[in-house]
């Protein structure tokens, strides 16, 4: 392999190879996460092989895990992430809205605050914040979380809606010790209200619809994790 020397690079190159590098970390980091649920059935570019999931869910699984193995579990975030919107876009037109930053801090802080609570709840493992020889890491991210729910603005009358926002949900079951992903779950889904009832929508009807929407999903990851060994033995092949 050939090497470059920095300082006699031209600028032009050198951009060139900030770009490519910047396109590959980012390509990576979409692969990890935010592109799991476009990856095709049959084994997938980690050793995961796509299973039939519940609904919406698209579920991974690497061949001839062993769940029982694991006694232990360290929960870990990858963070949330927003979809970039800009105010009076082509977006806004199309019903999506940007989140200030005080909402994104508050969303978060709801993420942070549901998902550890729900999960201390699991009777199947024991929660740990060490990893180990029987620790499996559960790792989960909020990614493209969009606002259905226009910013409030003076002289504006109210609004009503029945979905207040959308997200995906992507959660990773991962090895301890070697840091392989063993099984990997993608579900988007909507915060809508019960019977997509019309509400107004405002700042505390919002939080309360994404308060709802995260502790579902926190309660139905608790019970996957209660019910692991059950649930992957009944997996089927996509």
């Amino acid at each position: 392999m050939s090497t470059i020397n920095w300082r006699k690079t031209p600028m032009r190159t050198t951009h060139t190879l900030k770009l490519s590098l910047a396109f590959l970390t980012l390509g990576l980091l979409t692969a990890s996460l935010g592109n799991a649920q476009e990856q095709p059935s049959g084994p997938a570019w980690d050793g995961l092989v796509e299973v039939e999931g519940r609904g919406n869910t698209r579920v991974w699984v690497m061949p001839g895990v062993d769940m029982s193995t694991y006694t232990s579990i360290r929960l870990e975030s990858a963070g949330m992430h927003f979809r970039p919107v800009k105010r009076q876009s082509r977006s806004a037109r199309a019903g999506e809205f940007p989140i200030s930053d005080t909402n994104k801090k508050r969303l978060r802080a709801m993420a942070q605050e549901i998902f550890p609570e729900e999960l201390a709840k699991t009777k199947r493992f024991e929660v740990v914040d060490t990893d180990g020889p029987d620790t499996m890491v559960v790792k989960g991210a909020l990614l493209d979380v969009i606002s259905r729910v226009p910013p409030q603005q003076a002289g504006r009358s109210h609004t009503i809606v029945s979905v207040f926002g959308e997200a995906t949900l992507v959660i990773e079951f991962i090895d301890s010790q070697s840091g392989a992903v063993i099984a990997r779950a993608v579900e988007r889904r909507a915060a809508r209200t019960p019977g997509g009832q019309m509400r107004d929508a405002n700042s505390v009807t919002a939080q309360a619809e994404a308060r709802r929407l995260m502790r579902s999903w926190a309660t139905r990851l608790r019970v996957v994790l209660d019910e692991v060994d059950e649930v992957l033995d009944n997996l089927e092949p996509v």
